[in-house]
């Protein structure tokens, strides 16, 4: 975890320090990816995982199971995220939306994107509990290409998992 706080970090303080334009154009890439960035792996991306830190079979199995229960949890909390989102723009739709219930709603959708991401995020603790040193070392730096780097779509530009 330690190195996905120093990524998290260093994007703040890119944020923080880059020209007003350099600053929106990452603002906007750190928004519109976090949630894939940070979502369970694919079917595909959990074989590349495995061939890559060179897993055991008990810890693939560990993985799948892992994977499987988060999966399930993730899409309860996607419904719920895709409806908060749905509502703001439902929202300011019309013709005079009622700033106060802009604001609401927008809090509403805030709230769930931080579980959504929080969610992820835990999953990923538990993920990397699986891992010997040595092997989570090699995923991080793995994580870090294909997603980080690689735009959150997991290398070989398939999508995030659907959790």
């Amino acid at each position: 975890m330690n190195r996905f706080m120093v990524w998290i970090g260093a994007a703040g303080l890119l944020l923080a320090v880059a020209t007003p334009a350099a600053a929106q154009e990452a603002r906007k890439g750190l928004t519109r990816n976090i949630l894939e960035v940070f979502a369970p792996p694919t079917a595909e991306q959990e074989k590349k995982i495995a061939t890559t830190v060179q897993m055991t079979e008990e810890q693939k199995t560990q993985m799948k199971a892992v994977n499987e229960r988060y999966r399930g949890e993730s899409q309860a909390l996607l419904t719920k995220y895709r409806s908060a989102y749905e509502d703001v723009v439902k929202l300011m739709q019309e013709t005079s939306p009622d700033k106060g219930q802009v604001n609401e709603r927008l809090k509403a959708f805030h709230q769930v994107h931080a579980e959504v991401v929080s969610h992820e995020v835990t999953y990923w603790a538990e993920f990397k509990s699986i891992l010997t040193p040595a092997q989570n070392q090699k995923f991080w730096n793995l994580f870090e290409q294909t997603r980080v780097r690689g735009g959150g779509q997991g290398g070989s530009g398939a999508k995030g998992g659907k959790g």
